[in-house]
């Protein structure tokens, strides 16, 4: 008997977790192996292939064993010829990320002759933002590895523009997608020219404390009395904790834009009296001046 092939639409994945596949005699005439993972945190996607020499085994029955009470069944499809299953699926709300260790399939083999060859030849897994779940493999198993990873996600700035000296609300939303608890720097900037290093304004600084598997919104006030007219970028960058390898999230930069910074009614009339005044003066020297040469040419015979 061969396992039939059901087909579904490709989705995507990047993921990765843990997994494990024992081999057990299910009786004197199948193998069968059981597909675990092993210790993850946060799986709500996942990919794998199971490979096995097709000239010694037969796979004649696999039973998907998801652990989310919703979810979706992208591939679960048998190539014969090449002696590879593929599973892939994923999470759909409103069922959480999965934590812990479970069965995800088990698989029946009719063996011909010969060694029983069935490994995992591919695994991928993701958290419910399609993050990469590390793991390494150990034989049949994939183990998880806990890692230390934060990012900046998302900064608003409110108002979108304001008077020299008015307050500017920035928000940043800052995540700990890693495996511990981390303590790390946060810093906002706006600058008027994202092509020139050095001349950027420090908004505000700030240290936090996150969970693992966390999120947090920061709230950065932005005291603009000596800041330039103008528009400003505003970025954020994360200082990078100890361990950290996907350091790419780290830094937002040009994130959000505030249109400009505008004098003051008052200062700009000020300013346009001291022109008027300026200009009058400048005319006025011009009137006299022009009156002296004219009295000196006249009444010069």
């Amino acid at each position: 008997m061969r396992y039939p092939v059901v087909l579904l639409t490709v989705i995507s994945l990047m993921f990765m977790l843990t997994l494990t596949l024992p081999i057990t005699h299910g009786s004197e005439e199948n193998i069968k192996a059981e597909i675990i993972f092993d210790n993850v945190f946060g799986l709500y996607g996942f990919e794998l292939k199971v490979a096995y020499d097709p000239n010694t085994l037969d796979l004649v029955a696999v039973t998907p064993q998801l652990p989310w009470t919703f979810y979706h069944i992208v591939k679960n499809e048998l190539d014969e010829q090449k002696g590879v299953y593929r599973l892939v699926a994923v999470a759909l709300p409103p069922s959480s990320p999965y934590s812990g260790t479970t069965k995800v399939a088990e698989l029946v083999f009719l063996p011909f002759a010969g060694a029983a060859d069935i490994h995992i030849a591919e695994a991928k897994l993701v958290d419910k933002n399609g993050n990469s779940i590390p793991f390494k493999v150990d034989g049949l198993i994939l183990r998880g590895i806990p890692v230390h990873d934060v990012a900046a996600k998302k900064v608003l700035a409110c108002p979108r523009s304001a008077y020299q000296g008015d307050p500017i609300t920035v928000s940043v939303e800052v995540e700990n997608q890693g495996d511990f608890e981390e303590t790390f720097d946060v810093a906002v900037y706006a600058d008027q020219d994202g092509s020139v290093i050095g001349d950027e304004i420090v908004v505000g600084e700030k240290t936090v404390s996150m969970l693992p598997k966390s999120t947090m919104w920061l709230t950065f006030i932005w005291d603009t009395t000596w800041a330039p007219y103008g528009g400003y970028y505003i970025s954020v960058k994360l200082s990078i904790v100890s361990g950290e390898n996907d350091v790419s999230d780290n830094f937002l930069d040009k994130a959000d834009y505030v249109g400009g910074i505008y004098p003051r009614p008052h200062v700009r009339r000020n300013a346009e009296i001291l022109a008027q005044v300026f200009l009058t003066s400048i005319l006025g020297l011009a009137i006299f001046a022009g009156a002296f040469c004219v009295k000196n040419y006249w009444f010069s015979c």
